[in-house]
């Protein structure tokens, strides 16, 4: 494994460069347990907000091929952005249908069938 900092050829099971002391592979934070707590959010979210809950499943998904650990954080990030846009347009949806629920049970204003 070549060293990226001094050129230096190493072992490849090697963590850190013989020569300069650089580390020789990034490490990225764990994904998985990351992105399935994400995954269920996403999941759930998808159910009470079709679009929105669609993209953040998405980059969810993204987020488990990053590269970098600048790239996963990016996506985990806008991942949970879209996460509580989806779950407060959700709350906000289902608050609305059982407000009419409750409405048209005291009010008598239900929808007819005829």
């Amino acid at each position: 494994m070549q060293c990226t900092n001094c050129g230096a050829e190493n072992a490849q099971n090697s963590q850190f460069c013989e020569r300069c002391g650089a580390p020789l592979r990034q490490t990225l934070p764990d994904q998985n347990s990351d992105t399935s707590n994400m995954m269920v959010w996403s999941i759930l979210n998808l159910f009470l907000c079709i679009i929105v809950g669609f993209f953040a499943l998405v980059t969810t998904m993204e987020a488990q091929k990053a590269k970098t650990p600048q790239e996963f954080e990016q996506k985990m990030k806008t991942a949970k952005t879209l996460n509580i846009t989806a779950s407060i347009i959700g709350g906000i949806c289902i608050f609305i249908f059982i407000s009419a629920i409750i409405y048209s049970l005291i009010f008598g204003w239900g929808f007819r069938i005829y």
